[in-house]
This record gives C-alpha cells, structure tokens and sequence, in this order.
C-alpha cells in the first residue's frame, strides 16, 4: 500500500456558482395592479420571457476518463407560493443531454415548502428552461406575494454510482496486491495458481456490475492475461517441467500486476481527488443524505491509498 500523496493536477475548469436564489416570476412587477375591496390583487395581462439557469458545478479534477464516463446528479430546488383564483403555473425542462431531460408544470401553492425535482445524467452540463406561463389570462386575481424562485440549481457527483466505483476499484487493488506478494520465485506455484483463480473469479463478477467501460476493459484485460498465465505455470511449473520457463513466468506475471496495480491506485488517487474537492466544494448545498455518501466514497478511496 503506498502513501497517500495527493498530487497537484492541472485543473479542468474552475467552480462556476451562479446567484442563486434567482426569480422566475414575481406577480407584483409582471402583472398589472388593480385595488379591490378585499385590497390589492395583480391581475391579467402577465408579461414573462422564457429564461435559462445553468447549475452551479465543480469541474476540479475532472480530467480523469473514469469521472468524465460517470454518472451526475442535478439538484433543483425552488419554491412557489402563489395564492390566486386559478391555478398559476410555469412549464419548464430539466435537461443534460438527450437521454436526461424532465419536462413539467410547477404550480403555485399557498405553503412556503422548498421543493426539490432531481436528474441524473452524463458528464454534460446541466440547464433549466422556464418557457411558458399558464393562468395568467382571461378571469384572474393574485394575492401579494406570489413569488417562483430557483433556489439551489447545482450539479454534482452521483453518489451511489461513485461509491459502487470506489468498491470496484478497491477490489482490483487488494486482488492485485495479492497476486504482486505471491508472484515471487520462493512462492510455490501452487499457492500462486490458487490466488489467480481467486483473483479471476473475483474480476468475472465485477463484468456483470461494472458499468464504467472505461474499467471494464481494464477488467477484462486482466481476466485475458491472467487466464494465459495460469495456462503456463501450470504446464512448466510441474515436476519434471522446465524451472527455467516457470521461473520466466512468474516474473511475467509480477510485471503485469505491479503494473495494473500502479495503474489502478493512480484510478484511486485521481477519484480521491476529485470527489474529495467535490465534497468540500458542496459543504454549502443543501444535499440532505447525498453528501453523507459522497463524503464516504471520499473516505473509502483514501484508505486505499
């Protein structure tokens, strides 16, 4: 196991925080006033411009091919409270790419509940459209204070998904470390095939979870090399058997898996990174238990380095 040395990386773009809490729609300067017996009510016609937000996100340490191929979370969070005759309502479309895309109505309420609508997604950026106002014609009239505001518009990490990768990747890491402290000559060879067959088994149940392509070609790579060298050892490995090819063998397959297994904790090390920054940088959102994860999947990628 090698020291923790967290390395200075260039980073792949700063944190972008937009002002948010930010207001979609406000009856009070949008509508037209109009005092009634039971005092001011705003009332038709309604003017409003379809508007886009962005999401506030961290691109630190994001230049790694196992955080660009995994999956995020947007994080939409906003209130409405709007008393009227008719229900008053916005359509807006929730989207990071053409796979992820959420498109309804937000009606106004009385209560002044924060709502919270939430996508997952690829590496894209994230944006909100507000396009359409409804109710806002014909017999209307609206209490004071009916107010749409994008209180917290962020993109971060998808937990469980980095924290499924943080138990894969601390998988290939203790299964290699394994085989590098067997694949020696003093080892006995029959000690050194049982850990192969552990270790190969071990990674063909990882191809059934793995959803990062990136690493399973990693994967799969390794069950290819190791297969073979198992084939070798036990044919020149006998009694009888030629020492000379054992022995050749065996330092095949330490250089193979010391250089997965520095391969595999650079992995580890690039994820710490990121989501390490991730979690400090969301120490201000309101996140409820995904921050709890994040900062474990943090917490299990360092105790492997």
């Amino acid at each position: 196991m090698k020291n923790l040395c967290i390395a200075a990386f260039m980073l792949a773009g700063p944190a972008i925080a937009y002002a948010y809490p930010e207001v979609v729609f406000n009856a009070e300067s949008q509508c037209l006033s109009q005092l009634t017996g039971t005092g001011t009510r705003y009332v038709p016609p309604c003017s409003f411009t379809a508007s886009t937000y962005y999401a506030d996100r961290n691109q630190s340490y994001t230049s790694s091919a196992l955080v660009q191929n995994g999956l995020f979370k947007t994080n939409f969070q906003y209130r409405f409270i709007c008393e009227s005759i008719r229900p008053l309502s916005l359509r807006y479309t929730l989207s990071a790419d053409l796979n992820a895309v959420s498109t309804s109505r937000i009606t106004g309420s009385i209560g002044a509940e924060k709502n919270s609508i939430e996508l997952t997604h690829d590496f894209s950026r994230a944006s909100l459209v507000f396009d359409s106002l409804s109710g806002a014609s014909g017999f209307q009239a609206i209490k004071p204070g009916c107010k749409l505001t994008v209180d917290q518009l962020v993109t971060y990490p998808e937990p469980r998904y980095y924290g499924q990768l943080a138990s894969h990747l601390a998988t290939l890491n203790n299964q290699f470390a394994t085989l590098l402290g067997l694949a020696t000559p003093s080892t006995d060879y029959i000690q050194l095939l049982s850990a192969i067959d552990n270790a190969t088994s071990a990674f063909e149940l990882l191809q059934f979870d793995l959803e990062d392509e990136f690493l399973l070609d990693v994967v799969n790579d390794s069950i290819t090399q190791l297969t073979t060298s198992r084939n070798v050892l036990n044919n020149q490995c006998r009694s009888g058997s030629n020492t000379t090819l054992c022995s050749k063998e065996v330092a095949n397959i330490r250089s193979f898996v010391d250089y997965r297994l520095s391969f595999n904790e650079t992995n580890i090390r690039d994820l710490y990174n990121f989501v390490n920054e991730q979690s400090q940088w969301l120490s201000s959102y309101e996140l409820g238990r995904d921050k709890t994860l994040l900062n474990s999947v943090a917490a299990k990628l360092r105790s492997q380095l």
